[in-house]
């Protein structure tokens, strides 16, 4: 919130019990400047089992404020490129396989994220389009299950000065491939949103728990997802942190009166 720079790190290790279970890391940068615009870039890793993809985007944002009273239009658009690959030397088979050899020479990947966040002085409703080749039936080299849309509302029930605030969140994910996924659940802040428990319980059979702190400019946050497969199946639990900085914008200063 506000202008300046902030800056996030991220990392995920999910469903930890099965071999080869993806872990991501990403890392992103994002300036809002004081004509209202905000620009952005996120370089994320991801592996799973053999599979190795990298995506590098850039974001523009424009915030639109509609009334004196702190209501606000913001919209977003991300562009990147995507690259897979193939960790050929541990792949246990056939060396002439043209498949997998082919794999790594399909070249780079260019797709788009689109999103647009009404916002006033409690309330938040969130809508993106992920994958935004898949949504609109261009996608020639997604994944088999992919997200095609995000909507979310949150509501925050108490003041500033608040010893306890509490913020309840629905959201839906739809998805091409899967079942679409509803969440529910609510994040409570203490002593100033010194401290933080987040709770969200998902209809894919799996809940997460959150614990974070924020002081001053910076902020920690940490997930953990109990996670079931479809056949009730444990597939192990899923593990995130976060790190994030504001660095508000530096005021110049008059040499002279």
């Amino acid at each position: 919130k506000g202008e300046g720079l902030n800056l996030s790190l991220d990392y995920r290790n999910q469903w930890r019990s099965i071999p080869g279970s993806p872990v991501t890391g990403s890392l992103t940068a994002d300036y809002r400047f004081p004509n209202r615009v905000g620009v952005g870039l996120k370089v994320y890793n991801e592996k799973a089992g053999l599979i190795g993809r990298t995506k590098v985007a850039g974001t523009y944002a424009y915030h639109l404020p509609l009334k004196e009273s702190g209501e606000e239009l913001h919209f977003g658009l991300s562009l990147g490129i995507l690259n897979d690959k193939l960790d050929y030397p541990n792949i246990i088979g056939e060396e002439s396989d043209l498949v997998a050899a082919g794999y790594n020479n399909q070249g780079l990947y260019l797709d788009g994220d689109f999103g647009v966040v009404y916002t006033n002085k409690r309330l938040v409703i969130e809508g993106a389009i992920p994958n935004m080749k898949r949504f609109f039936g261009n996608d020639i080299r997604g994944s088999i299950a992919a997200s095609t849309m995000y909507l979310a509302v949150a509501y925050e029930i108490g003041m500033n000065l608040d010893a306890v605030k509490v913020e309840p969140k629905a959201a839906y994910q739809g998805a091409s491939g899967m079942e679409s996924i509803w969440h529910m659940g609510a994040k409570m802040t203490f002593l100033n949103d010194l401290v933080s428990f987040t709770s969200i319980f998902h209809s894919s059979n799996s809940s997460t728990f959150g614990f974070g702190v924020h002081y001053q400019n910076y902020t920690f946050q940490s997930f953990y997802t109990s996670q079931t497969a479809a056949n009730r199946e444990p597939t192990g639990n899923t593990f995130e942190i976060g790190l994030r900085a504001h660095l508000p914008q530096l005021k110049k200063e008059r040499m002279f009166p």
